[in-house]
């Protein structure tokens, strides 16, 4: 799957919504994200690129009901943070 280029998201823990870029807008940008969605329209991950560098990453899987099940957070240099949810959406541990 192709990601999708933006400028920014909205949202907290599986961010919602992602204003595009085009392709060619790279050139002169210094920051962007780059987002994986699923064929349900669900992010799955992303990735800020700052200076063509990972700064932050964030993946995600869910339930077969939609709800986010887990959001792994990864920052170079420091241990992921794992952030676990029930099937409501309630967020119940962190690693």
């Amino acid at each position: 799957m192709l990601p999708v280029l933006c400028v920014l998201f909205r949202g907290q823990i599986a961010l919602q919504s992602c204003e595009s870029l085009a392709e060619g807008a790279l050139s002169n940008r210094n920051t962007f994200i780059r987002a994986y969605f699923n064929k349900a329209g669900a992010l799955t991950s992303f990735e800020k690129v700052v200076y063509g560098e990972v700064e932050l990453a964030h993946s995600y899987k869910y339930y077969d009901n939609g709800f986010l099940k887990c959001a792994v957070i990864t920052m170079p240099e420091e241990d992921p943070v794992v952030m676990s949810f029930d099937e409501t959406g309630v967020h119940h541990s962190e690693v």
